[in-house]
């Protein structure tokens, strides 16, 4: 698959919505909403639990499929693809965070960052995991297991893994969710000096007003319905095709 340019959507957003049944009843998680995401943007979704922005965040990433809408990932229709197609796009372009961490318990560090670019067939990648780890100050703690290791180490080593293989597009699901405000401060500042680095897309996940404020735009979900904030103006219904 071939990425885009910078002045075309990498991800577009065409009247996405998601349905679920529930007790024989249809529960509308998502309503309607059109918009796009540009490379390198950095977009962060807000809303209260339950409202559907982990929902949207798997929709977007391909993990799932909108009940209805078209989802465009580099003009390539990820709603219209088998979950092992969706899969090699996700290989190909998109990295993941999450706030469990979700590292290999049996992998060392080094090892858990090195993993997904032998799988990729990167070449030298233990050379480049330790620089990665090293960017991300813990060089000191290549050998050791995720249970030796901090909640900050841990989402450290998760952030290095998830650069492991330069994705266009990183997804963070509540990345500072499980860390103090010390440790959430550190993981902050790696996401966004890696998003400048690598220029890679950061769509975040996150109930933190102060992280999501450091993101260019903002999707808000509120009731199902999707209202877009630019640079702290009032959300929007967000509707752009």
């Amino acid at each position: 698959m071939t990425f885009v340019p910078a002045n075309l959507p990498v991800i577009e957003v065409k009247q996405v919505a998601k349905t679920v049944k529930l007790n024989d009843e249809e529960l509308n998680i998502l309503r309607p909403a059109s918009f796009a995401i540009y490379p390198k943007e950095t977009l962060a979704i807000l809303g209260a639990s339950g409202s559907g922005k982990s929902t949207l965040l798997s929709l977007l990433a391909g993990l799932d499929l909108p009940s209805e809408g078209e989802i465009y990932l580099a003009s390539n229709p990820i709603h219209k693809m088998s979950e092992d197609q969706r899969a090699q796009v996700r290989a190909q372009h998109i990295g993941f965070i999450f706030q469990s961490f979700m590292l290999v318990q049996s992998l060392t560090a080094l090892e858990n960052v090195t993993l997904p670019m032998e799988l990729a067939g990167i070449d030298n990648a233990t050379e480049q995991a330790k620089a990665l780890l090293d960017s991300v100050g813990l060089n000191n703690r290549l050998s050791h297991f995720p249970n030796q290791l901090s909640g900050g180490e841990q989402q450290r080593v998760a952030i290095a893994r998830a650069f492991a293989c330069k994705p266009d597009i990183l997804f963070a699901d509540e990345p500072t969710g499980n860390l103090d405000l010390e440790n959430g401060k550190k993981v902050q500042n790696l996401l966004f000096d890696l998003n400048k680095e690598f220029g890679t897309t950061l769509v975040l996940v996150t109930h933190d007003l102060k992280l999501a404020d450091l993101c260019a735009r903002k999707l808000h979900i509120h009731g199902g319905v999707i209202a877009e904030a630019i640079n702290g103006d009032k959300p929007s219904k967000s509707n752009r095709g």
